[in-house]
């Protein structure tokens, strides 16, 4: 019908699912080689969000919730360390797949093995006054959206990567 529906998570999905977004536009390709007919690139997002969801095998609800999960973590960050998370940087890219994976694993109950290096925290917690701030505000996220307590290796393995965002 020519109902242009303009997909919001986008620039996530093809942050995130870089090979699943390029199977989506090659999607996009075959159905204009067929019906003569080219899809908005909003649609290569839409294909690569369902191809993500039968790879997890997880409905198109938990892909939702895995990018919310990451992008709400990544304003955090920018807005208490006032920076810009520039996506061909390695340890950006390093913090975001962690953090898919993180997410992945929060929505499927798969338990991380519990740790113990308070001390290796808290010496990183005192480097840097915001890194508090930051972790609390990420804790608060997570629990207001999705009901969750991240443990104290989660916490332990994200400050790590955000430690080294932040240097």
């Amino acid at each position: 019908k020519g109902i242009y529906l303009p997909n919001l998570m986008m620039n996530e999905i093809k942050m995130l699912y870089q090979d699943e977004f390029n199977i989506g536009c090659w999607a996009l390709d075959i159905i204009e080689k067929y019906t003569k007919v080219r899809l908005p690139v909003d649609e290569a997002a839409y294909i690569a969000m369902h191809v993500v969801s039968a790879r997890l095998n997880d409905t198109s609800t938990g892909t939702i919730n895995i990018l919310i999960f990451v992008k709400g973590i990544l304003n955090i960050i920018q807005n208490i360390f006032n920076i810009n998370l520039d996506e061909n940087n390695i340890n950006i890219v390093r913090l975001k797949t962690h953090l898919k994976f993180l997410a992945q694993r929060i929505f499927k109950n798969i338990d991380t093995k519990p740790i113990d290096v308070p001390d290796i925290y808290n010496l990183l917690l005192n480097k840097n006054s915001k890194l508090n701030d930051c972790m609390n505000q990420i804790n608060e996220f997570v629990w207001d959206t999705f009901e969750y307590h991240l443990s104290f290796q989660e916490q332990f393995y994200l400050l790590i990567h955000l430690s080294v965002v932040i240097q």
